[in-house]
């Protein structure tokens, strides 16, 4: 930008910083823009910059000054919120249309009963055709009970928990006869937080579900936990406070930029391989316990270098887990 200044070229503004700048309201020429420069660092950075002509006595044209922020953690904390307050937009029309669409299917589920019921012995045709449509009703009754779920969060039954157990069983479920090696790296000091031990279990699985499939082949799994205290004027849209942070990191194929940004929207899935297809629930759904337990989940990703999920949890300092840091594979 103060290369334009000096060159008297303000008019090619646009070609370079095109719905990205804007003349300042307290300098006179002078002018503003934030970008993203992705060669900066191993994620690229955001930069704020100002650049403003320097002018003699006499009002020749002497020089430019140009200032540059880093303001990469605002910008993603301004993206962690948008996302919030979409998610919660969306959150709000799936309840009303699930609970409707539960009370029908319930509805139609006791009729189907009836019929059944009522079908006699020599009637075997209709007996199945009566079984297929109840068998799909209550698929249908469970995808509206997920997107209930995804909507408020799901009903919590909350107790102080230590969450070093629920992490280490459930990667081993999921990994169970799987080409993956699990590393783990847990706090010996870990604090507790009060969980639905049941729910946050599905976050965990669905994450390392993830995880596998990623990586069809096999390969190296990490799994950490550890205690973080946040602050008021973070880089992430949290309260100040004590937080459990669980971070699971595959080695996968990654996931583009394009589609990272989408990756907790409802019914979006980059499942296309046969025996990967989704409905795109998954995700959205623990983005929505994560936030209803007062938490945050988070996702970063690098195509051909894989992909880690952060899951954030109010915590407890005065109690600790149970030792349990090492590196032992499941």
């Amino acid at each position: 930008m103060a290369d334009l200044i000096v060159d008297e070229a303000l008019e090619t503004v646009p070609d370079w910083y095109s719905g990205k700048y804007s003349k300042s309201r307290l300098l006179e020429e002078a002018y503003e823009a934030t970008d993203f420069f992705p060669e900066l660092g191993d994620e690229g950075r955001w930069l704020r910059f100002t650049a403003a002509a320097i002018r003699s006595s006499a009002g020749d044209l002497m020089g430019a000054v140009e200032t540059l922020e880093d303001v990469t953690e605002s910008k993603r904390a301004e993206e962690e919120l948008t996302k919030i307050k979409r998610l919660e937009s969306l959150g709000h029309f799936a309840d009303g249309v699930a609970k409707d669409f539960d009370s029908l299917l319930s509805a139609i589920l006791r009729n189907i009963f009836l019929a059944k019921v009522s079908v006699t012995e020599e009637d075997k045709v209709m007996e199945e055709l009566l079984s297929v449509a109840e068998k799909a009703g209550l698929q249908a009754k469970e995808l509206a009970h997920r997107l209930i779920t995804f909507a408020k969060g799901g009903y919590l039954l909350r107790r102080e928990t230590t969450i070093a157990p629920i992490l280490r069983e459930t990667v081993a479920n999921v990994l169970a006869d799987s080409n993956i090696q699990c590393h783990f790296s847990i706090a010996d000091d870990l604090w507790s937080s009060e969980v639905d031990d049941e729910q946050i279990q599905r976050v965990i699985r669905n994450i390392v579900l993830n995880a596998r499939e990623a990586m069809p082949e096999g390969g190296i799994m990490d799994v950490a936990a550890e205690n973080v205290t946040t602050q008021a004027k973070g880089g992430l849209p949290l309260n100040e406070g004590n937080y459990l942070k669980v971070s699971i990191r595959d080695r996968g194929v990654g996931i583009s930029k394009e589609n990272l940004s989408k990756i907790f929207d409802p019914y979006y899935t980059t499942k296309t391989a046969r025996g990967q297809r989704g409905i795109g629930l998954g995700l959205a759904v623990c983005y929505s316990i994560v936030k209803n337990h007062g938490g945050l989940m988070t996702v970063e990703s690098e195509p051909g270098f894989g992909t880690t999920f952060h899951v954030y949890l109010p915590a407890f300092p005065h109690a600790a887990a149970e030792p349990g840091s090492d590196s032992a594979g499941d």
